[in-house]
């Protein structure tokens, strides 16, 4: 793959050809070259940059001729209304707009060696197949012809750090259109047994793009190409398939997807070793006489499986914990009667203390709530905290480390205010201990996620996209799981004293 500034300085050769330029395109790339305008075909166009509100073309050529209309097309799929002006290098010559007609003409008939036009269109980026002028010959060229590209000009290739000048062959329908070309270095590169290294710069100044590098010794030409034989899918699914091989020879089994470790290939119970082919295409090393059923296998699938269901599994748990009837203790303990000999009456009369543990005057015995001065209950706490935000992490990520918790604690906390206060509590309290909550969050992040993945599968993108159908859904379900384990705490209200 080239640039287009490769493309237009060596892909159109002679003198007398036209010479074409832009203010923008669309992408480094030939087929959006300015070129593509004035080439003759309808198969090809120029597309503008997205930011580019005011496209500018410029067609030069040799010889001045007479002018009196121009065509200007559009590709089928890239129409819209757009206002062209059309200037020579005297002045503003005409203009109209594109979309409705195809056709300009001018008032008066132009006698010049070049044109501008400028768009003004309602729809970025622009795009133009062709623009027709009578009487001036568009770029051409034999597509089929064979191209050379001097020495310098080919990819940049470092072998063990050093530059290694290159140059391209191929046709010039290669050049123009981004079909691969082949290079070969312009002389011998030395090499030393065992490893070597062979890179291309992430920026290649040149423009190529380097697919595939063969090494072979000085003098000993290109090796002849064997064609891929293709593998016969025997089962095929998103974590498990089975494929039939038959390598005579060492062979790549070479697979159309980005590497990823995360997937094994055996043969009778022999793993493969896989291999990164072209920079980045998932692939396996074959040994020569390779014959059977190899067995693609992704292991990440196999504890993600496993995790997905125990916290299913978990869920149903606590559900079924938290909808089991049990006995609930009563909301007052009853006061105890008065020991003999004590109160009215009894020997100190009214408003005689009773005597504690401690002897007289040890004052009235304690009521805590829900046992919170019992011993290593702060330590309990603490721990059902912590387990909290390790569950949390685990479903969500930190996010859910964080809220899970927080959640949890918060309808507690509105279980305890209700019993406390009964009616008299606050509405908030009331609504975040209604049994309908839960049902109403389940709901909201299943219409979000809904819309998310809609928004997602048009390819739409950003923030707001990912937390609808992502973050989104998954923290409203760790709510529902805080409300659950809320439900589970064991606690009473404060008792009257």
């Amino acid at each position: 793959m080239t640039s287009s500034r490769t493309a237009a300085r060596y892909g159109w050769p002679g003198r007398t050809q036209p010479r074409v330029t832009a203010s923008s395109t669309f992408a480094d790339a030939p087929q959006d070259a300015a070129s593509a305008a004035f080439d003759g075909s309808t198969a090809t166009a120029w597309v503008s940059a997205a930011t580019d509100q005011h496209p500018v073309l410029t067609i030069r050529w040799h010889g001045v001729r007479t002018v009196r209309t121009i065509t200007v097309v559009q590709p089928p799929g890239g129409r819209s209304l757009a206002q062209v002006y059309v200037t020579d290098p005297a002045g503003q010559v005409g203009g109209g707009f594109i979309g409705r007609t195809q056709k300009l003409t001018f008032g008066r008939p132009l006698r010049t060696d070049r044109l501008t036009l400028a768009f003004s269109s309602s729809q970025l980026p622009l795009q133009i197949s062709e623009v027709e002028i009578p009487g001036v010959h568009p770029l051409h060229v034999r597509a089929g012809a064979a191209v050379r590209l001097r020495c310098g000009l080919g990819p940049t290739i470092r072998v063990d750090g050093r530059l290694v000048p290159t140059r391209a062959t191929g046709t010039y329908a290669d050049l123009l259109y981004a079909r691969p070309l082949r290079f070969t270095a312009c002389a011998a590169a030395p090499v030393r047994a065992g490893h070597n290294a062979v890179t291309e710069p992430a920026a290649d100044p040149t423009g190529w793009d380097v697919q595939d590098v063969l090494v072979s010794p000085a003098g000993a030409g290109r090796a002849p190409a064997t064609a891929a034989q293709p593998a016969t899918a025997i089962s095929w699914t998103d974590s498990s398939r089975v494929l039939r091989v038959d390598a005579g020879q060492r062979s790549y089994l070479a697979v159309a997807q980005n590497f990823n470790a995360g997937w094994q290939a055996s043969i009778g119970g022999r793993v493969l070793a896989p291999v990164r082919l072209d920079g980045w295409e998932q692939g396996w090393l074959l040994p020569a006489g390779t014959r059977g059923l190899v067995t693609l296998t992704f292991l990440p699938d196999r504890p993600y499986r496993a995790a997905l269901f125990g916290g299913l599994a978990a869920l149903a748990l606590l559900i079924g914990i938290a909808v089991a009837p049990r006995r609930r203790r009563p909301m007052a303990e009853p006061l105890a009667a008065p020991a003999p000999g004590t109160g009215p009456g009894g020997p100190g009369g009214p408003g005689t203390e009773p005597e504690g543990p401690g002897g007289p005057g040890s004052g009235p015995a304690r009521v805590w709530p829900g046992g919170a001065g019992r011993p290593g209950t702060a330590v309990l706490i603490c721990a059902g905290v912590l387990g909290l935000a390790l569950g949390g992490r685990w479903l969500g990520g930190w996010p859910g480390a964080a809220l899970l918790p927080a959640v949890t604690c918060l309808f507690a906390g509105a279980r305890r205010r209700l019993a406390a206060r009964g009616p008299a509590a606050a509405p908030g309290w009331r609504a975040l201990c209604s049994e309908w909550l839960p049902l109403g969050l389940m709901l909201t992040a299943a219409i979000a996620g809904a819309i998310g993945y809609r928004l997602a599968s048009h390819g739409d993108g950003g923030v707001l996209v990912t937390a609808l159908w992502d973050a989104g859904p998954q923290l409203l379900c760790l709510a529902v799981v805080g409300r659950i384990v809320a439900e589970l705490i064991p606690g009473r209200p404060r008792a009257a004293s």
